[in-house]
This record gives structure tokens, C-alpha cells and sequence, in this order.
């Protein structure tokens, strides 16, 4: 037996061992830091009229008219119970206008994410898919308040 040999071949072992013990516990502390969402916002595809290309559709927010404060984290689900077409979409808006994620959803799909509130003001949704010519109706698929965030 060769002692040498043995030594070096624990010495490498128990340093594997600590370095991904160091990796777990340093992604778990990571992940256990996050605050869990404050709360979940749903949104789906509305229709309000015609068929097809057609078709009148608005974002519904439920529960809607809700404020949070800045720093807080809310999960937003989508679920697209819309036929047409297939494939829907939004993108949030912060209150400074800026893109902060987008969510989308084949039909009978469901998409989430979980932002966090960075400024005081009014967070609104967007249409991503322009599948009318209606779509730049405000307050309907585009300009839609999602939440409202104060300091």
C-alpha cells in the first residue's frame, strides 16, 4: 500500500466534499433570502364582441385596483382561456415606462412570473400579439393598470 498515493487520493475527496457542501448551502441561503410574494395577481383574455379578426378583447385583472408598496414582490399569472387567436401575450410596464417582463400563453396555456415593485406608481400591461385593429384602444389591450405600487 502506498500511503502517499492514499493521502492524496483523501485530501482530493474531502476537498470535492467541501467545496460542493460550500455550493449547496450558498444556493440555499441565496434562494431561502427571497421574500415570498406579498401576493398573486391573475390576468386573462377578455371579449367583448365579433368573432375571429373580428373579435373585441381586453385584459382582465383580478383582483383589480390593488396597491402594494415598493420593494414588494407579486406573482402575476396569466392564463389565456381565449381562442383567437392561439397565442396571447403582455408585457409589464413600470411606472418609468420600462419593459420589466413579458408573460405568454397558447390557448388554454398558463404563464407566471414574480416581480418586484422598484418605484412608486401605476404598473400597466400591454399586448404583445396586435391581433386587431382595435388593439391600440387604451384601457383595453394596451395601457391596462395592473397595480399600483407607493413608497
Amino acid at each position: 500500500m502506498n500511503i502517499k498515493a492514499i493521502s492524496r487520493t483523501l485530501l482530493i475527496v474531502i476537498v470535492v466534499v467541501i467545496i460542493a457542501v460550500a455550493g449547496i448551502a450558498g444556493y440555499l441561503l441565496s434562494t431561502s433570502q427571497q421574500a415570498p410574494p406579498k401576493a398573486t395577481i391573475s390576468v386573462y383574455v377578455g371579449h367583448a364582441g365579433g368573432s375571429g379578426d373580428q373579435s373585441q378583447l381586453y385584459w382582465i385583472v383580478m383582483p383589480e385596483n390593488q396597491t402594494f408598496k415598493v420593494g414588494d414582490r407579486i406573482k402575476i399569472v396569466f392564463n389565456n382561456n381565449y381562442t383567437f387567436p392561439s397565442l396571447h401575450g403582455f408585457q409589464i410596464m413600470d411606472p418609468n415606462g420600462n419593459q420589466i417582463a413579458s408573460l405568454s400563453a397558447g390557448l388554454n396555456g398558463k404563464a407566471e412570473t414574480v416581480i418586484t415593485l422598484s418605484v412608486a406608481g401605476t404598473y400597466k400591461i400591454n399586448c404583445l400579439y396586435l391581433c386587431g385593429p382595435w388593439h391600440g384602444e387604451q384601457g383595453k389591450m394596451q395601457g391596462v393598470t395592473l397595480l399600483e405600487a407607493s413608497s
